[in-house]
């Protein structure tokens, strides 16, 4: 691991003397880092409030962003410096749509929303570049390039947004197109693209058992739904207003909710159907599986694969998982490089429920070998 020092302004200040340090990184998400460095060291008593990392790994960026905690000590005349951080995805999060992003915050007409229809990859082109990137008002830009995504499409999705925040947007059209949206800092430009591209089917390529080797221990969680029913109410007024039902979240919990959402916004039926499908969607029966990867010559993270990438988990008991990359933990401490990965649905991903049957068959299997 390598950690650069930058100014705010993505001035090179040389390399920070790490002792040890991790980051988290998240698909579609904010990725985090935590440093420890030798506080007596030159280079780093000079880093100030508001400069910038960009942390690599064997010559690969992995995160770049500015921290946001800093923290000195000294104990038996040894100082140390820690800082902890988020990447540069936190501008989105940062940030909340404006129904017209090329009006100041405090001008918006009370009922606009931000609407348009489009491929999921072009809408978070758009939403992006007009809120903090190049196109963006003054007062919100951030010193961000957004790489178009190219001629490939996508089903067309629509987003109709007030005042959320730009990364939940991102989010949501990112996770139902299956693309992923990746930040990273270009020191010629001497600024930070965005990039949006297509998931990688690897499942065939990246295969990791436990009798391999490249696979060690794993757990796993389940939670039942919160919602199953959707009464969404479109325009109008008492019985004139327009009203959608829109059922899911079938589980084997015996839970069942009926809920209420309010989208005097639109009386469009397909827009009233996908407002109740959202709200599905953040409802449904959760369920996640960590493992920890013992990583080879030929399955290392963020070399051989890496975020939103399909890839393969055979379980001992039998059962084999074949999903995405949601989030890697990467610590480099006294044992080396250590990686832990969440493969699959995480608990708040629109597409949990296709891990429901893959937890119960994991769960019998235990249950069988508990009884022998």
């Amino acid at each position: 691991m390598r950690v650069f020092m930058y100014t705010g302004d993505y001035q090179k200040r040389g390399i920070l003397p790490v002792l040890g340090g991790s980051v988290v990184l998240r698909k579609n998400d904010v990725s985090t880092f935590s440093l420890e460095v030798n506080g007596g060291d030159l280079l780093s008593s000079r880093f100030e409030k508001g400069w910038r990392v960009v942390i690599e790994d064997e010559g690969r960026q992995l995160l770049c962003g500015a921290p946001d905690n800093i923290q000195r000590s000294s104990a038996s005349g040894a100082q140390t410096l820690t800082m902890s951080g988020s990447s540069d995805a936190a501008w989105l999060r940062d940030m909340i749509t404006l129904p017209d992003p090329s009006k100041a915050a405090d001008q918006q007409d009370q009922e606009a929303y931000y609407k348009r229809n489009g491929s999921a990859a072009s809408l978070v082109y758009d939403l992006v570049r007009s809120h903090i990137g190049q196109n963006a008002r003054p007062e919100f830009k951030r010193t961000l390039v957004v790489d178009s995504p190219g001629g490939w499409a996508n089903n067309s999705v629509s987003i109709n947004s007030r005042f959320k925040t730009v990364l939940e947007e991102v989010q949501t059209l990112a996770n139902n197109a299956n693309v992923v949206v990746s930040l990273f800092q270009d020191d010629i430009a001497k600024t930070t693209r965005m990039s949006i591209e297509q998931t990688r089917d690897l499942s065939r390529v990246i295969r990791m058992t436990e009798i391999n080797g490249g696979l060690g221990d794993w757990d796993m969680s389940e939670q039942a739904p919160t919602v199953t029913d959707v009464l969404v109410a479109g325009q109008g007024e008492g019985e004139n207003r327009t009203l959608k039902m829109v059922s899911g979240n079938a589980n084997e919990w015996g839970f069942k909710a009926l809920q209420f959402q309010d989208r005097r916004d639109t009386d469009a039926v397909d827009e009233l159907i996908q407002a109740g499908e959202e709200t599905l969607a953040d409802g449904v029966a959760k369920a996640a599986i960590n493992v920890s990867i013992e990583e080879t010559d030929t399955k290392r993270f963020a070399r051989d694969f890496g975020l939103g990438d399909k890839i393969t988990v055979q379980l001992m008991s039998g059962v084999t998982i074949a999903d995405i990359v949601q989030s890697a933990e990467i610590d480099w401490g006294e044992n080396g490089r250590t990686v832990d990965l969440k493969i699959g649905p995480v608990l708040d991903e629109q597409d949990a429920p296709r891990w429901v049957p893959l937890v119960k068959s994991l769960q019998a299997q235990i249950r069988a070998l508990q009884a022998r």
